[in-house]
């Protein structure tokens, strides 16, 4: 089971060239994320996974600094994602 035990967004953000960029909200203040889903009973955003399962969340944030090659993903779910390469597509 994947748990993230508090579902506060305000930990979730991006850094790149010494700078956070936190979650993107729409005009309503709703941030722009899936809705949360506490179906598994307990609190903060969780799903129930197997032996090979894997769970997608996504969010918006803002686009860094247009120097900014590598960024990292911040979250209570554990450790830092560090070094993300930023690519043009």
């Amino acid at each position: 089971m994947f748990i993230v035990p508090d579902s506060s967004y305000e930990k979730v953000y991006v850094t790149a060239t010494s700078k956070k960029y936190f979650i993107l909200k729409d005009s309503e203040g709703a941030y722009l994320t899936p809705a949360a889903d506490y179906a598994c009973g307990l609190p903060g955003v969780c799903a129930r996974l197997g032996p090979g399962d894997s769970y997608t969340w996504w969010a918006k944030f803002p686009a860094p600094a247009a120097d900014a090659k590598k960024l990292n993903l911040i979250t209570p779910a554990g450790p830092p994602f560090e070094d993300i390469p930023i690519t043009d597509k």
